[in-house]
């Protein structure tokens, strides 16, 4: 009996083993995608510590079309739905991909939205999905119809995803699409719907958000209040010039909504509002990215060449909660020196004890005629003022034919923020120019120094491109990162999905959740495991006396406990999954003055 536990041991904990998070920037954990055919993967963090990655999965016969596949990742890094996951959605939709959202709410379900063809194939419509952690459908297995536009002519692309304060959820998405019999009147507008925690819709219509004289689009939620809401988005105006073809102007504006859907700011926030002669010169596409302060106001940062100089320059603004201007119109520049530099792409973070917004940026500082790129950033104190002087802080310095790109901002409990990025450089492999891309993170004190040693962690450094990187805030001092990428094909979108978690101390590798008191006890095993129904806790010899069983979450907090009679003389005990979502567990087990743990992993049956 003792070699067959051991021999079971040894394969237990080859199998663990390789489910840890890897300390390695070269080998992270895989999460789904065996035929490298995963498309546009997501990461979402629920509240008990676990994570959900989804991701569409290409199917090639008969016409290219996508499956839509979620994973649920235990907080040590262990995929708890197979190698592939769960498919969500086979319903027919197009050969090209929008973006899509993906959430957990406050039970640790995911929450989905995205578009599909179920409707006919005249125009696409949005629907939305709830899945428990053991896989199971919250909502209808089918999902949720968000709303099928009356127009036949009208699609609906990017859904996003938001939460109010009372826990109700809201799609926004753009429409667009031509209005009434005049086809050459194509316009896109925004409209939002509100669901309940159950699924069901709130609103017997989405409200819209027109601009019957141009286009409205990329819209971004925010809570506020006890179930109100912030909307940020961008107007866009474009007409016919002769001489000149298309002329296009851009205007950055936010309005409140209660929770009946009616506005509540008496005119909406002008955020960017240019002159006419101004507006021209902002991006044509380009995606904003607020934060929130402490009292649910909105910091925005977007950038534009308002001077005409052929160079971009970041502005920054805070609105509060009644729709104030708390900086000038038109935002505060992160730098007064607008020629020479083309800075784009900006990333903030809030630090609310100090009060201090922090912009990080990609700077092209052109030398040569060649381009120079790295990553600078400002410091704007609570009244706009430039506490990184005129220029900002270099961060990363530029170097000849690498492209340094900021991904996001995370502040830290110690009032610093990690920096995670993308370094992207070119090497000459026999007759091919590969392009790699490596992961990093730097973590950035107030005064814009780095706090490691060196500067960078390394996350990701396989050869290939990696794709969709997407960020989760900090949970169980750690943060997780996923992406895409085929690592047999270096420029295709279409690979499988890795992962990787980065801890506070700028460390990569296994974070050792499990509740205190934990001994190791080779006279101990649990089978099977992983299992699906139930499992044994295994003696290797027969016990007397009384059996003390304790269960814990990966958090470590105690859900479960028994203890079996006095005379029990058997050397096993039985562990009924019943009523356990599918995920990481933790078997205390204390008998003859000896305390056991010994992880348990339970899976949704396929």
């Amino acid at each position: 009996m003792k070699k067959a536990l051991t021999l079971a041991m040894f394969f237990l904990q080859g199998t663990l083993a390789m489910a840890q998070w890897s300390t390695d920037p070269s080998e992270n954990s895989f999460i789904m995608g065996t035929l490298k055919d995963i498309s546009f993967p997501k990461i979402a963090m629920t509240p008990q510590g676990s994570y959900y990655i989804s991701g569409w999965k290409e199917i090639l016969n008969p016409d290219t079309s996508y499956n839509f596949w979620l994973q649920h990742i235990s907080p040590d890094g262990y995929p708890l739905w197979g190698p592939d996951g769960i498919r969500i959605s086979n319903q027919p939709c197009r050969t090209w991909l929008s973006d899509y959202s993906l959430e957990s709410d406050a039970a640790g379900n995911a929450v989905i939205a995205f578009e599909d063809m179920r409707g006919g194939a005249d125009a696409s419509q949005v629907v939305a999905y709830s899945v428990a952690p053991d896989g199971s459908a919250v909502w209808n297995p089918n999902g949720v119809f968000i709303y099928t536009d009356p127009m036949d002519s009208v699609n609906s692309y990017s859904p996003i995803l938001g939460f109010t304060n009372s826990g109700n959820r809201l799609i926004a998405w753009d429409a667009g699409g031509y209005f009434g019999t005049d086809t050459t009147n194509w316009k896109s507008f925004i409209r939002i719907q509100k669901l309940s925690p159950s699924g069901a819709l709130l609103w017997s219509e989405p409200i819209m958000v027109p601009d019957v004289d141009s286009t409205a689009r990329f819209p971004k939620l925010f809570p506020v209040g006890a179930d109100d809401f912030i909307l940020c988005w961008q107007r866009r105006i474009s007409t016919e010039i002769v001489g000149l073809g298309q002329q296009y102007w851009t205007y950055i504006y936010a309005q409140r909504f209660n929770s009946a859907g009616s506005t509540v700011w008496p005119e909406k926030a002008k955020i960017c509002e240019l002159t006419a002669d101004s507006a021209q010169y902002l991006p044509e596409y380009f995606q904003i990215h607020p934060v929130q302060d402490p009292q649910q106001g909105l910091f925005i940062s977007w950038f534009d060449d308002r001077y005409a100089s052929n160079y971009w320059n970041i502005y920054a603004q805070h609105l509060d909660t009644a729709g104030n201007l708390q900086w000038p119109l038109n935002g505060i520049a992160v730098s007064t020196v607008n020629y020479g530099y083309n800075r784009v792409e900006p990333m903030m973070a809030y630090d609310s004890v100090s009060k201090d917004l922090y912009v990080v940026w990609d700077e092209d500082k052109p030398s040569g005629g060649l381009s120079r790129i790295g990553l600078v950033g400002q410091r704007f104190g609570e009244d706009g003022t430039r506490k990184w002087g005129d220029l900002g802080k270099v961060l990363v310095d530029y170097i000849m034919d690498t492209a340094w790109y900021v991904l996001t901002l995370k502040m830290t409990p110690s009032h610093d923020f990690i920096l995670f990025g993308d370094r992207a450089y070119r090497e000459i492999i026999g007759p091919d120019t590969v392009r790699f891309d490596q992961l990093f993170a730097m973590r950035i004190d107030p005064a814009g120094n780095s706090v490691w040693s060196p500067s960078h962690v390394l996350l990701a450094t396989t050869q290939g491109t990696k794709y969709y990187p997407d960020i989760t805030d900090l949970n169980n001092e750690m943060y997780v990162v996923s992406w895409g990428e085929n690592r047999d094909a270096a420029f295709n979108p279409v690979g499988s999905v890795y992962a990787q978690n980065l801890k506070l101390d700028g460390n990569l590798g296994p974070v050792g959740i499990i509740p205190p008191e934990s001994n190791v006890d080779t006279h101990v095993a649990v089978y099977p495991n992983p299992s699906h129904d139930q499992s044994w806790i295994q003696f290797s010899e027969a016990v007397s006396g009384k059996v003390e069983v304790s269960l814990f979450d990966p958090m470590g907090h105690e859900i479960r406990s028994f203890i079996q009679p006095p005379d029990f003389l058997k050397n096993s005990v039985l562990l009924d999954a019943k009523g356990l979502s599918a995920g990481i567990y933790y078997i205390r087990i204390q008998h003859d003055q000896q305390i056991t743990t010994v992880k348990w992993i339970i899976t949704r049956e396929e």
